[in-house]
């Protein structure tokens, strides 16, 4: 039902009707010829919006109201609304059919559910136009509501979907209430503001120009609509000195794409930085005083998941002590990466990790690359140069490995120094290198200004080119109406026998790299060819993940296109887990035959070669005639230089990193004779060929790809190719330790709790037969080594806490116990004897200059000291209170005793003997008289 307690605004005294108006005379300007025209299409435009403007102002002048323009300005400019609606073009169509009662089996409805297939409607491909098309003799045109009611509506749209299917029946309540008090023509803007494309052809920029001169700066700083018309809300007056306010995100400076032959003229031969360019999500950090707060590029919030303070998140907690004291307000801007703590090293956005929820995820944490600062206390930094920025980076923050680290400057002079750091970050798998003037001063949200991004997929010739077959169509929209727009490529999957039905699994969607003339060329090839789409009755060849195409297309029928992109991406929208990034066809291949597109093991080998990447050649200075590409989508196929010479030679995979062939392995024994393997270790590919060679020489069977047949899948982490044969729920994923227990025992170890990344349900039913929650088990005597695989395990620390079970917080947790004991047993606490003593044991003995051994005696009495509650520390830093040495061996003792006067706080040398007599005591004895 229609709210009757909206505020008495401005709003509620303007219609919807006269904002349609609006739009109406807005796109009717495209229709008029120049020659009838005053100005150009644009200021045409920009005029009618401030006439508008005037008339809300003069309306709210009327009724003595504020005469803030945001409710219009959200709807006018959708896009960078921030409401999330949930509501595309198939369920509107949906919403529309029930609520006007129009038949579902209706040529009306079929319309509104197909709008994208070719029909006789002028507006095909636009699902608005087509919607007013068929609306238009079933609304009345005397229907409208309010500026204020509409946004209420969406509003509560927005605010329901976010509750998912608590808030669906208010959603429906909501929608239904706009659809039945509009006319048509309203209905047709009202769906493109839902949509968040109005296409009026006129740009954010030129809106905001029209409505003030300064409002496009302002939202370069602050990325909010709302900020920027309650700042300007006055015509009149103007920001003159906009400034950066902490806790106000800004819309980051951006990179300008160029070539790296090209530098030193852009830089004028001065000397410049070479940064790396980092694979993450560019994230501005902002503190005041002891709190924090995190924004995304587009100025979202995402504090929460980071952390306000010392206390939360997954970030701030960790880098707290890092920042300078004197720093009590900052503003850093930098990338947002995942590290995995394990192998020390950044990994991109190919990996299957979401940034914002590293912690969800075994050994990777948040890392903070900065790279840049905009405030420093209470000064602006802005508008100094950027080799003075990077000094006060230096001065207000220390690095932590892992956690927070600086953007390295290489200085640079030359365009082969470019070439050489672009070589070098192909060779890492980096996404490229960031070129920068020392001398270049921040400008938010511009492009350029002295700072040039380099990257391997601008240039042609340095990616892997993939031979795809095109599976299904889309329908397009706007120019491409009636057209099949984008197609849905894939791969050929892998079978035993040549007499099985062929199958394909998709792999991307492509709607880009290719000229309108070959468009509507192979639209008229494969007109006849193209079968509609059901899910009730999908094809039995094709494999598809939760993506499915408007059209699809038998194999035999279809064409192989030949595709470029810059690296593999984790999704679950193709079958094989994962998708290609930015992908762009290069060229149609009509000299291939359908069946010689690429294999799915061929494309895991190449993805598992190059960790992600698809790039893996070198660029050459003296060879720089190819093109770069400046669109992210692929250069226009008209500009492109056709190659000259032989063709290039099909890419192959190198024998390392295909699997073994068991017919030149040397049988060894039966260990696993009749089991067949899945050996996947992507990070390490040496392993994986080791751990083959053992298994084919103890007769067990390998695969590539997990068959019905398989014994199990063996793997060293939860990569996304694991996760989709988890899903699958048919087999069981075991860790390769197990692997390495059996070939050490010489026999095939039962498998335990504890030896499984994925268990099936088969298996699940078994070990809870066995074992309790934590992997004991309850028939076997628990072992030693038993006893240490459960613990290392961490199956009785919650996930939420390992991230932070550091050594700072197991220091406090000590503290804590102490005072516990110290509370509750004051006098019988001989197990909590050393609580509070943090030894380090000096247990090496130097038999002579090459050779040391450990101590087993000292060994023996660290053990002692441990198991009557002392904390022992395998280095000697700020925490260490006690130093342990054995009197038979002092070869250390005067180094041990230099570092102790070069410390602020001093640590006790004392002999083994202290803890032994205490212990023997117990009670701590006094130190005195065993200092060394």
């Amino acid at each position: 039902m229609e709210n009757k307690n909206l505020e008495n605004t401005v709003g509620s005294h303007v219609t919807f009707k006269s904002f349609c108006n609006l739009l109406e005379k807005i796109i009717q300007i495209d229709e008029t010829p120049q020659h009838a025209r005053k100005t150009g299409k644009i200021e045409e435009k920009k005029n009618l919006v401030r006439k508008f403007i005037e008339y809300w102002r003069q309306t709210a002048k009327a009724h003595n109201l504020d005469d803030n323009f945001y409710p219009v300005m959200r709807l006018l400019l959708p896009h960078d609304d921030d409401r999330v609606y949930g509501l595309k073009e198939t369920k509107l169509a949906k919403y529309l059919i029930e609520a006007l009662c129009i038949g579902s089996k209706t040529e009306d409805a079929l319309k509104l559910l197909n709008y994208r297939a070719p029909t006789k409607i002028k507006s095909e491909g636009d699902f608005a136009g087509t919607a007013f098309f068929i609306l238009k003799n079933r609304c009345r045109d005397d229907l409208t509501l309010n500026m204020d009611e509409i946004n209420h509506h969406l509003d509560q749209i927005a605010v329901s979907n976010a509750k998912g299917k608590d808030g669906q029946k208010q959603v429906n309540t909501s929608i239904k209430h706009l659809l039945l008090n509009l006319s048509a023509i309203q209905l047709k803007w009202l769906i493109r503001i839902i949509i968040k494309d109005l296409k009026i052809g006129i740009k954010e920029t030129a809106i905001l120009d029209a409505f003030h001169p300064d409002a496009l700066d302002v939202y370069n700083f602050t990325s909010s609509i709302e900020k920027v018309c309650s700042m300007l809300n006055d015509p009149e007056k103007r920001y003159n000195e906009l400034g950066v306010q902490v806790g106000s995100a800004c819309r980051p400076m951006l990179g300008e794409k160029a070539k790296p032959n090209k530098i030193e003229e852009l830089l004028g031969g001065r000397q410049f930085y070479i940064e790396t360019k980092f694979d993450g999500e560019r994230f501005q950090m902002h503190k005041i005083g002891n709190k924090f707060m995190y924004f995304s590029r587009n100025g979202y919030d995402y504090t929460e998941t980071f952390g306000e303070d010392i206390h939360s998140g997954s970030l701030t907690p960790f880098i707290f002590s890092a920042l300078s004291k004197e720093a009590t307000n900052l503003i850093l801007d930098g990338e947002m990466c995942a590290y995995n703590s394990k192998e020390k090293l950044l990994l991109s956005k190919g990996d299957d990790i979401d940034v914002k929820s590293a912690r969800k995820y075994d050994s990777i944490q948040t890392c903070f690359c900065v790279f840049d600062i905009l405030l420093f206390n209470d000064t602006v930094l802005t508008n100094r140069p950027l080799k003075e920025r990077v000094e006060f980076i230096r001065k207000c923050c220390s690095e932590i490995e892992g956690r927070i680290q600086y953007s390295v400057q290489q200085k640079a002079l030359s365009n082969q120094q470019v070439v050489d750091a672009l070589n070098k970050a192909i060779d890492s798998r980096l996404e490229g290198i960031v070129v920068k003037d020392p001398e270049s001063v921040y400008k938010p949200s511009q492009r350029g200004g002295g700072w040039y991004k380099v990257k391997p997929d601008y240039m042609a010739g340095l990616n892997d080119d993939l031979d795809l077959i095109v599976l299904g169509g889309y329908y397009g929209s706007g120019k491409r109406g009636g057209l099949i727009s984008h197609f849905l490529v894939g791969l050929l999957v892998d079978q035993e026998g040549d007499d099985e039905v062929k199958k394909f699994c998709s792999l991307c969607k492509i709607g880009s790299g290719y000229t309108h003339k070959e468009l509507l060329e192979y639209n008229y090839k494969l007109a006849e060819k193209w079968k509609k789409f059901e899910k009730k009755s999908a094809p039995v060849h094709l494999e598809l993940g939760n993506e499915k195409p408007d059209l699809w297309i038998e194999p035999k029928d279809s064409i192989i296109v030949q595709v470029k992109a810059v690296e593999v991406n984790a999704s679950e929208k193709y079958k094989p887990g994962c998708t290609l990034r930015f992908p762009r066809l290069e060229k149609f291949r009509p000299d291939k035959q359908w069946f010689e597109c690429m294999k799915l093991s061929e494309f895991d080998e190449l993805r598992n070669k190059n960790s992600g990447k698809l790039t893996n050649r070198h660029l050459d200075l003296a060879d720089m005639d190819n093109e770069l590409n400046f669109e992210e989508d692929g250069p226009s196929p008209s500009k492109r230089k056709r190659r000259i010479g032989n063709k290039m030679p099909k890419t192959t995979v190198a024998s390392i990193y295909r699997g073994i062939d068991p017919m030149m392995v040397e049988k060894a024994g039966d260990l696993f004779q009749g089991k067949e393997f899945c050996i996947s270790i992507e990070d390490d590919l040496k392993k994986k060929s080791a751990l083959e060679q053992c298994v084919a020489e103890l007769g067990g069977e390998l695969v590539q790809n997990a068959t019905k047949n398989t014994y199990c899948i063996i793997a060293n982490r939860c990569t996304h190719r694991i996760k989709s044969y988890i899903k699958i729920g048919l087999y069981d994923v075991v860790k390769t330790e197990w692997l390495d227990k059996c070939l050490k025992h010489g026999r095939l170890c039962q498998w335990k709790p504890n030896d499984m990344i994925h268990s099936k349900p088969k298996t699940r039913q078994m070990f809870a037969k066995l074992y309790d929650s934590y992997g004991d088990s309850y028939t076997e005597d628990v072992s030693v080594d038993c006893l240490k695989e459960m613990f290392n395990s961490g199956s009785f620390v919650k996930e939420e806490f390992k991230p932070l079970m550091d050594l700072e917080f197991r220091l406090e947790l000590r503290c804590k116990m102490a005072e516990f004991e110290n509370k509750y047993f004051p006098d019988n606490s001989k197990y909590g004897l050393f609580r509070m003593c943090l030894f380090y044991f000096d247990c090496f003995t130097h038999v002579n200059v090459d050779l040391k051994t450990k101590n087993i005696g000292l060994e023996l009495v660290e053990l002692k000291a441990r198991w009557h509650g002392g904390f022992v520390l395998s280095k000697i830093d700020a925490n260490v209170t006690h130093c342990v040495v054995d009197k038979s061996d002092l070869t250390r003792l005067e180094k041990i005793k230099e570092i102790n006067r070069k410390k602020n706080r001093k640590f006790r040398v004392v002999s083994s003997q202290w803890i032994l007599d205490s212990i023997k005591a117990a009670r701590l004895r006094d130190e005195l008289s065993y200092v060394l």
